[in-house]
């Protein structure tokens, strides 16, 4: 009778495991609907890179879109739809997503501008690092590895309010959305996104 609980215990673990590899599978694929099989980015879906980025920063992104901090204002339809895919996410989904994606790797085109420096360093580089290379304690992304496109929406977006308002309680989104508007117009924007498109983080760092 004990082996056969014993069997019984090892064949309910197998198929415990096996229900949670394809619960991760279809989470991968829903992911890669939008952000591509490689998590490289999709700008026609508003989907931005997700290979690379800090694992701390997804993770707090997928909580706070599915708690209803981030994604909640009408307009933003990408945010909507976000905020939709991690309502159906469990913790522990939302743990190994972050983790897988982080641990991905695309290659990226880097330019050679240094057009910017003095924005980036004065209102940017205190929370996102000399290289933009983001601080998980800080809970600031990896700016290094997203698109101009996607840095762009995402200024937008706090300046529209979509993200960080003080109703929200996203305390990094909201000090966030107050750093954006020191950046005053579309030109200023533009050059301290290419200043980032030209950064990379030396080796050995």
């Amino acid at each position: 009778m004990k082996k056969m609980m014993v069997l019984l215990a090892l064949l309910s673990g197998v198929g415990s495991g096996t229900l949670h590899a394809e619960t991760l599978q279809q989470n991968r694929a829903l992911c890669a609907s939008c952000h591509g099989a490689q998590g490289e980015g999709n700008q026609t879906l508003a989907a931005p890179r997700l290979a690379g980025q800090d694992a701390t920063y997804l993770l707090h992104q997928l909580q706070s879109f599915k708690a209803g901090k981030r994604g909640y204002h009408p307009d933003d339809q990408a945010g909507n739809r976000m905020r939709a895919v991690a309502q159906n996410l469990s913790d522990a989904d939302i743990t190994q997503l972050a983790t897988q994606f982080a641990g991905m790797t695309v290659a990226r085109k880097v330019s050679e501008t240094k057009v910017g420096r003095d924005q980036y360093s004065s209102t940017c580089m205190s929370c996102h690092g000399q290289y933009a290379q983001g601080y998980a304690q800080l809970q600031s992304p990896n700016l290094n590895i997203l698109a101009p496109w996607y840095l762009s929406a995402q200024i937008d977006a706090y300046n529209k309010g979509w993200r960080g308002t003080a109703d929200n309680q996203d305390l990094p989104a909201l000090m966030m959305r107050t750093i954006a508007s020191h950046i005053s117009t579309q030109k200023e924007l533009n050059e301290v996104i290419d200043y980032i498109g030209g950064l990379s983080v030396p080796v050995g760092r």
